[in-house]
């Protein structure tokens, strides 16, 4: 019986083109596939080791040590206090503010005077708040030593008319009447002069044709304070408490002055001589240099020209002018 080819199909024929797709996307996932953690799976090699966690505690606990010991040890507590600069304030009471200043507690229980916890910037900003000063500089020194530098603010001069000696506020007011003059600090001249009497007798008088004051600086300074003196020529009479002597500008031109020129080594303020407030500011040094000011124009602008002459000349010889603006006579 003859076969009919129409029904007949053979083994090797291809599979559907579907399932070509499915086989080729299974596969291509079970290539990519990796094995994930199992974020339950606590492995046992994870973490630090024994090793490192012991020296981990011994660096916490020796770190520890060290800053208990310099917490609370009394050898790390600031003991000593060295004071420089001060004149009218006196060294126990600045001591005393310091004290008080550290000794209290930091966070209940934390002693404030410990050398690590002491903040030098508070004490500066306390001190500067309670006293009258210019400027102020607070210093550390390991393991308890504090060091303070101050220039005191200057509110007062000693004044000299050559009658009495007075102090003198930044008002230009006598605040407070110190001793009078006394003859043996002035200077007289005398001449001898001959007439003849009605008798013919020769008789001979000595007579004073000048007199002259300066102020002892030294001594003033050593009984008074290291304030600025103040000759007032031509004012010898009696003065009293509240009287106006000068105007406000001029004392504080008298101050700044003082401040300036102690900065050179070269100078040193003696004392400063006024006539007529609104003209010339003589300075005696006490190295004998005459420094001429004026009370006309700018005593900042002269005090710069001071700076520049000294920037280029290591000394003058009898007096420095800075009257003139713009222009520096010495000689």
């Amino acid at each position: 019986m003859p076969y009919h080819t129409s029904e007949y199909k053979t083994q090797n024929t291809k599979p559907p083109r579907w399932k070509f797709w499915l086989h080729e996307r299974r596969h291509r996932k079970d290539a990519s596939w990796k094995k994930s953690k199992n974020p339950f799976n606590i492995s046992t090699h994870e973490g630090l080791s024994t090793r490192k966690k012991i020296y981990i505690a011994i660096i916490f606990f020796s770190f520890l040590g060290i800053f208990y010991t310099l917490v609370f040890n009394e050898f790390f507590h600031i003991q000593n206090v060295e004071i420089k600069g001060n004149d009218r304030i006196t060294k126990q009471e600045l001591i005393d503010t310091v004290i008080g200043i550290t000794r209290y507690n930091k966070l209940l229980f934390l002693p404030g005077e410990s050398y690590i916890l002491v903040n030098t910037n508070e004490i500066r900003d306390i001190l500067m708040e309670k006293y009258p000063l210019n400027s102020i500089t607070v210093k550390k020194t390991f393991p308890n030593l504090l060091t303070i530098e101050l220039t005191e603010k200057i509110s007062t001069v000693i004044y000299d008319n050559g009658f009495q000696y007075a102090y003198i506020g930044t008002d230009g007011k006598i605040i407070e009447l110190l001793e009078k003059v006394g003859e043996d600090e002035w200077e007289i001249q005398y001449e001898m002069t001959t007439t003849t009497n009605e008798q013919g007798n020769i008789i001979e008088e000595k007579r004073e044709i000048e007199r002259k004051h300066e102020p002892s600086a030294t001594l003033l300074n050593t009984k008074y304070g290291n304030y600025p003196i103040v000759y007032h020529e031509g004012q010898g009479t009696e003065i009293k408490i509240n009287d106006t002597l000068f105007n406000d500008e001029t004392i504080l031109k008298v101050i700044d002055i003082y401040h300036a020129v102690n900065t050179f080594s070269e100078l040193q303020f003696k004392y400063m001589y006024i006539k007529d407030e609104s003209k010339d500011l003589l300075l005696y040094t006490k190295n004998g240099l005459i420094i001429r000011f004026t009370g006309r124009n700018d005593i900042k602008r002269q005090i710069e020209y001071l700076n520049v002459f000294f920037a280029n000349n290591k000394t003058a010889g009898e007096y420095i002018d800075l009257r003139y603006d713009g222009t520096i006579y010495w000689k």
